[in-house]
């Protein structure tokens, strides 16, 4: 059986993680001792758990006491570890004339569904896709403002604000279970370092959802994902450097999102689902101990692949780098991927008083700014109307039922 709790050594660090090694949020505690009571207990310190305990301390009625419980350093899971997009979904650069048309199509049912795309510049002229984007075989191009971000920092500026509010952050204290008590009827959230009696239970842990839920175990699987820091060569670099941030759709459902960081130092992070995850994920069902080990380090299969698309894409790039360009360095994150593609917001049925908002699929960054303030409006005794999520989120016991029955470990063709 597959241990679905976080890693605690060996944990490989992002470009992001590297950059605060100095920062006190990593390893924070704000009490040297866990209290023994809590209104609200958030489990995880990533932008679910983040936005959740802003969302709560900042409402009319905040609860007196939160808590949130962090396994590893601040914000080590996927939000410190993804590729610093900040967008919905990915039609950016199309290099496929097959996937030109289909994406050609969505966009189109979008916009006669009602769908706004005024702000979207749809370019089907080669010459000119090729020229606005610097992808050599681009084939169409989406172009719209969109961000990109350092998600660690993202984070801890909100975690902050939620500090002068009156958060308990305690980082390394990994929960090994939640029961309930059969004296006080609240539930107890056990730790190494002590126990926590709250009447709310958050599960903001996304692809770790099922070590304290095992009734999620099929309907959120953890799934390794790599990025790739990429130093660029001269030729890509000061007035020549890629200034604008992409997510390149490829045959076969993969892609590349490139985020150059164009305000920052330069360097180019790629992460996505490019061809060489094909043999991670052959990897992960001969290893499936693996699955939320987010010590992996630069896997053979997904650097060659993003080493090929800098060749055939990058004009100009060169074959030959200089001591300290190219591929520097490749890290794993774990992505929760969820058995529908969607997200579960909601309460936990069968056990009142705990919530989960998790399985986002990889579009975190994205779900979680309005999933995360949904998910408070419906402990604070909102309706499911209230939160305005689509009803496909909604965490129901007939959805849960449903996909715990599905074979979620089917072999890869």
């Amino acid at each position: 059986m597959t241990n679905s709790f976080p890693k605690q050594e060996g944990q490989s660090l992002s470009y992001w993680l590297q950059g605060v090694r100095n920062n006190p949020l990593l390893d924070h505690r704000t009490t040297d001792e866990l209290p023994e009571e809590a209104d609200v207990v958030i489990i995880g310190s990533g932008a679910t758990g983040a936005i959740t305990a802003l969302e709560l301390l900042s409402s009319s009625n905040p609860p007196k006491s939160v808590v949130m419980l962090e396994a590893r350093e601040l914000s080590s899971g996927a939000t410190g570890r993804n590729a610093g997009h900040c967008k919905p979904n990915q039609l950016d650069v199309v290099i496929d004339e097959e996937v030109a048309t289909k994406t050609a199509n969505i966009f189109e049912r979008y916009r006669a569904a009602g769908g706004n795309v005024d702000h979207v510049e749809h370019i089907t002229d080669r010459t000119e896709a090729i020229k606005r984007s610097r992808i050599n075989h681009a084939v169409s191009v989406f172009s719209w403002d969109a961000a990109s971000l350092y998600p660690w920092k993202l984070v801890a500026h909100i975690i902050t604000t939620c500090l002068s509010k009156g958060l308990n952050l305690q980082t390394w204290t990994p929960v090994n279970s939640v029961r309930l008590s059969g004296v006080s009827g609240k539930w107890v959230v056990a730790t190494e370092r002590g126990s926590i009696a709250t009447p709310a239970v958050v599960h903001a842990t996304n692809a770790y959802a099922s070590a304290l839920l095992p009734e999620f175990k099929n309907a959120i699987k953890p799934t390794p994902h790599m990025c790739n820091k990429v130093i660029p060569p001269r030729s890509w670099s000061g007035t020549k450097a890629l200034e604008n941030s992409y997510g390149v759709l490829c045959p076969g459902g993969t892609f590349y999102s490139i985020n150059p960081r164009a305000n920052s130092d330069g360097i180019i992070l790629f992460g996505g689902s490019n061809p060489g995850q094909h043999a991670l994920l052959k990897y992960l069902e001969k290893h499936p101990d693996e699955r939320t080990n987010d010590g992996l380090t630069n896997f053979e299969p997904v650097t060659k692949a993003v080493d090929d698309f800098i060749q055939n894409e990058f004009s100009d790039w060169g074959s030959a780098s200089a001591p300290g360009e190219g591929c520097d360095y490749a890290w794993s994150g774990i992505i929760g991927k969820s058995a529908d593609g969607v997200p579960y917001v909601g309460p936990i049925p069968g056990k009142p008083g705990q919530w989960i908002c998790a399985g986002h699929d990889g579009h975190g960054m994205v779900r979680i700014f309005t999933t995360a303030p949904g998910l408070v409006k419906l402990i604070q005794g909102g309706t499911w109307a209230d939160t305005g999520l689509p009803e496909c989120f909604e965490l129901t016991p007939e959805r849960l039922e449903r996909l715990s029955k599905l074979d979620f470990n089917a072999p890869i063709a």
